[in-house]
């Protein structure tokens, strides 16, 4: 049954009571953050049961209002359950905590059991509404593997776990859902997810979207450009490729298009250019902190050995995106950016505020929020939870000083106190609703990667694989880096990045530090496979929503997106030829930057030979220095990154 197509007015009223409900439990989350973060006075599975709790609230009440407002009346009844299920699931939780823990030593009790259902059967469905059905088959397939265990072939082959086994390992003894990638989530995760919303509710995206569209304005391909340049730095907040080319890809798609890009290319560049920004320093989204739980190494760590391969990255996707826009251009014609497009980004839907200061200084209070960061994490070696929060408060210091000062000293119309209060009260709401939004759908997967990995490490699955990949490779390394490549992205096709970065982490990277590569530079080839498996069809999220925009066909998208993307595929082999350039600090950051360089003109040559065939050869009007024979161009880049070459 479906409601009339005009809300009614009880609805709507409804509708605005759930809207003051979500600010409420966001409030709530945010405040048990800062207060853990503040006095660490419970155990941190204790506080880890808490935040999912209210992320599994958070989403539900979202998906409510959405319903209500869209009049679908079984969806309102179902997430109105879901949300009430969450905080009953919580509280439950809470009060058998001490129970749960003892149970290690005892036998659970029914009600356990009983929680332990409730639980997964709620997260695993409000996985499957927020990420679709790839992961929750993989989650349930997980499930099957191992209860079916004896029925298993040759090395797949396990004892089984009972239905009873598969329910303590899921949640019953603080593992699985309420585990460790739980517990990360909440500590290291959040804080910074918290901070983008911050920064998109100050309007952090707007100044990006600006500051994109100015250097765009001195480039022959702009328009192209200012779609890389703004994806790079949105997506290292939003840490999604999916909603990064939500987010740019609905201002950039239609202006490459109106400019004369195909709408095929126009949605490669958006597609690729999005899946990039989860490499980018400082934030690198939710990935870069899994990873560095993982390794138990300092986050700051990973952004240092992020930073060089993630210039190399966006320099190739630059280029082949030169490329790609002047193959689409007469001699006599730009891309480049107007002013009837700079006028076009206040109105867009990414900028929540317009500042009436200069955009350059308005937006230093972003780079002043991050530079602590950076401080805070690098320099004082300070906790992730408290760097995070710490920034998090800063941020809204700033926040409302660069506002309070923009309404006095450069508005043209008087403002009151009054006004300004409420502004800045609206976007700190905004911010904070944003942050809890984003968290609710990470948390709700963490959970449910927590149930797979925890399940499948006590059968022995990633043994068992690692043998088989061993076994097949034998003595080659090469042969070894395909295969594991391979799985990488079969494993991460239709997969958030955080839930295909843990599955291919724990499944693929010991078998590369079995063969002498080490633990980070390991998790970082697989790592970028994870995030490449976004771009990869036939299940390329990446480009089915840029395809979506430019109402272009995937198939010829696709085709566009890998050959701007095949260098980008190639890159991560140099992580393990050329170690040093992921682990600078062993051999000087000089050397690692020399063979930054060196695999840089190697990656461009092998961009040059894709991108660069429709070009005439030789066209010095255009600075179009072009070489024949771009097949041997190809094949030089790729030798230099299969053969290491020794610098010094």
């Amino acid at each position: 049954m479906i409601f009339p197509s005009k809300m009614s007015k009880k609805t709507e009223k409804l509708s605005t009571y759930i809207q003051y409900l979500i600010i409420l439990v966001a409030a709530a989350l945010w405040s048990v953050m800062f207060w853990y973060g503040s006095t660490y006075s419970i155990p941190q599975a204790l506080y880890g049961i808490f935040f999912l709790g209210g992320s599994i609230i958070v989403y539900s009440l979202v998906e409510l209002k959405d319903a209500l407002e869209a009049n679908t009346r079984y969806r309102s009844i179902l997430m109105a359950v879901l949300a009430a299920t969450g905080v009953v699931i919580t509280i439950i939780s809470y009060l058998e905590y001490d129970n749960m823990l003892n149970s290690r030593a005892t036998s659970p009790e029914t009600l356990h059991y009983i929680l332990a259902v409730g639980v997964i059967v709620v997260v695993l469905y409000l996985t499957y509404d927020a990420f679709g059905s790839v992961f929750s088959v993989i989650v349930l397939l997980t499930f099957l593997y191992a209860y079916f265990g004896p029925q298993f072939p040759g090395v797949f082959f396990h004892t089984g776990m009972s239905e009873f086994r598969i329910l303590e390992v899921s949640v019953i003894n603080m593992a699985g859902m309420y585990g460790r990638l739980t517990q990360v989530g909440a500590t290291m995760v959040a804080p910074f997810l918290l901070f983008a919303g911050l920064i998109k509710g100050f309007g952090g995206f707007g100044v990006m979207l600006g500051f994109s569209t100015w250097i765009a304005k001195y480039l022959r391909t702009g328009i192209a450009q200012m779609a890389t340049i703004m994806s790079m730095a949105v997506g290292s907040i939003s840490g999604s490729a999916a909603a990064n080319t939500s987010i740019t890809g609905s201002f950039t798609i239609p202006l490459m298009k109106e400019s004369g890009i195909d709408k095929e290319k126009s949605a490669a560049i958006e597609s690729v250019a999005s899946s990039g920004g989860q490499i980018l320093p400082p934030v690198m989204g939710v990935a870069a902190f899994l990873m560095a739980d993982l390794l138990s190494l300092p986050i700051f760590t990973i952004f240092t050995a992020a930073l060089i391969p993630a210039i190399v990255y966006y320099v190739i996707v630059a280029n082949g995106v030169r490329w790609i826009a002047i193959s689409c251009l007469d001699d006599d014609e730009s891309l480049e950016v107007d002013e009837e497009t700079t006028n076009n980004i206040d109105g867009h839907e990414m900028v929540t505020i317009v500042p009436e200061m200069p955009s350059l200084l308005y937006g230093t209070q972003f780079l002043l929020a991050i530079a602590y960061l950076l401080y805070a994490l690098g320099v004082e070696r300070q906790p992730v939870l408290i760097a995070g929060n710490r920034t998090v408060a800063l941020s809204i210091i700033l926040g409302i000083t660069y506002i309070s000062i923009d309404k006095i000293y450069f508005s043209k119309d008087t403002v009151g106190i009054k006004e300004t209060i409420t502004d800045i009260i609206e976007l700190i709401k905004l911010g904070m609703v944003d942050g809890a939004k984003t968290t609710a759908g990470i948390m709700i997967i963490l959970a449910s990667i927590g149930a797979v990995i925890d399940i499948l490490l006590t059968t022995g699955f990633p043994t068992m694989l690692s043998l088989v990949l061993t076994d097949i490779a034998g003595e080659s390394l090469f042969a070894l880096l395909i295969m594991t490549m391979v799985t990488a992205i079969l494993l991460g096709m239709g997969m958030p990045t955080p839930a295909a970065y843990l599955i291919v982490a724990i499944l693929l990277a010991p078998t590369l530090t079995q063969a002498g590569i080490s633990e980070l530079n390991a998790h970082f080839f697989v790592f970028y496979y994870a995030i490449l498996s976004a771009i990869t069809p036939p299940i390329a999220v990446g480009i089915i929503i840029s395809s979506s925009i430019a109402n272009s066909n995937f198939w010829k998208a696709s085709y566009e997106a890998l050959k701007l993307a095949i260098p980008l595929f190639v890159l991560p082999f140099s992580f393990v030829y050329y170690p040093m350039i992921i682990s600078p600090e062993a051999s000087g950051y000089l050397l690692g930057g020399l063979y930054g360089v060196l695999v840089l003109g190697a990656l461009l040559l092998i961009s040059y030979g894709l991108n660069a065939s429709n070009i005439p050869l030789t066209d010095m009007s255009n600075n179009r220095y072009l070489i024949p024979y771009k097949g041997t161009l190809l094949t030089v880049g790729t030798v230099i990154l299969s053969i290491p070459i020794v610098l010094f």
